[in-house]
């Protein structure tokens, strides 16, 4: 049996490093040196992990062209010729593998991987995702999936998508209509979601940001993104434009650091549950906009995949076991890797 488990690991696993095993040819979001492609399905830290090894040992890294852009921005810059570009919906072959990427909800550029091979395996690793159904497509008929499960917790559900936008845009367009400026605190990629959604929603106001948000933002509108008046903080027109209606966007890190009186701050934080908004200070409010499913949206996503086996990514989550159970008492064969079997 352990055997049979071992060889199935070699072709869809979790390795202690956070590498995602897909097939025999590729490993994607972390090193694994056996393999002849390193995919990157989005931009975040804890999905390029050692990326420099994977420069040097694999062939090549495969990512969106989006993904290549918020990387260099991120301090990840992929010389040309280890570069393979991917748009979402589009496959490539290695050997006898084919390994498509499909789209995925959660920051630009993000895809889920499928690999399957002459033989008829298939597995697919969703990365991140958001919007199990309708912006993140479900993928069926897999022998094995390998899910994130950041907010595998029955504890952690959120309103509808709906409802916390519209609380975000009730909040904003109230300061703004009493002459506050506003702060964002949001993670890089959530950032520039948000900048689209505002702009959606109708509020017109220029947009501040600076240094890699201010940078990404404007390299990313090469791709087709839209985010209307965006100035650069420290440039003079910024500068004037402090002075009026604005939109301040900052990294979510800097929440606890910044003490400016004169803004409405909003924190974008996934973690605050069973509730669209909370306020927890005179001008300070956290929304609980996210870019990972909650509970109810994982779970959904690996019951209507129908996949034989589910691995859950237990690098990234600390409700992977816990997960898993609940999913095994559902019917699903299912388990948290890493295990202790090696990998």
């Amino acid at each position: 049996m352990e055997d049979k488990l071992r060889r199935l690991f070699e072709r869809a696993s979790v390795t202690k490093g956070g590498g995602i095993l897909l097939g025999r040819s590729v490993v994607a979001d972390g090193f694994w040196p056996r393999r002849k492609a390193r995919i990157v399905t989005h931009a975040h830290s804890d999905h390029t992990i050692d990326i420099s090894k994977s420069m040097s040992a694999q062939g090549y890294i495969a990512a969106t062209p989006v993904t290549f852009t918020m990387m260099k921005y991120l301090g990840h810059s992929v010389p040309r010729a280890k570069r393979k570009e991917v748009e979402p919906g589009s496959c490539f072959k290695i050997d006898d593998e084919r390994i498509c990427f499909i789209r995925a909800e959660h920051i630009p550029g993000s895809v889920q991987v499928l690999v399957e091979n002459e033989n008829g395996f298939r597995v697919l690793y969703t990365g991140d995702f958001k919007n199990p159904g309708s912006g993140t497509p479900i993928v069926e008929d897999l022998d094995v999936l390998i899910v994130d499960a950041t907010y595998g917790d029955p504890r952690y559900v959120r309103p509808s998508e709906a409802e916390v936008e519209e609380a975000l845009v009730d909040i904003i367009e109230q300061a703004l209509s009493r002459g506050e400026p506003v702060k964002i605190y949001a993670y890089y990629g959530k950032i520039q979601e948000v900048m689209q959604l505002l702009r959606r929603y109708g509020i017109d106001v220029p947009f501040l940001a600076s240094g890699k948000i201010f940078w990404m933002s404007k390299a990313l509108e090469a791709h087709g993104y839209c985010f209307g008046d965006l100035y650069n903080l420290s440039s003079q027109e910024g500068k004037e434009i402090l002075k009026g209606d604005h939109i301040h966007f900052v990294h979510f890190n800097r929440f606890s650091k910044d003490r400016d009186g004169n803004y409405v701050r909003i924190k974008l934080d996934g973690w605050l549950a069973n509730k669209a908004f909370q306020k927890i200070g005179r001008k300070d409010w956290i929304v609980a906009f996210s870019d990972h499913a909650d509970y109810n949206g994982t779970m959904r996503y690996v019951m209507e995949s129908k996949a034989k086996i589910v691995i859950v990514d237990g690098y990234r989550s600390s409700f992977a076991k816990a997960f898993a159970s609940k999913l095994r008492v559902r019917g699903v064969h299912a388990f948290a890797m890493p295990t202790l079997l090696g990998l």
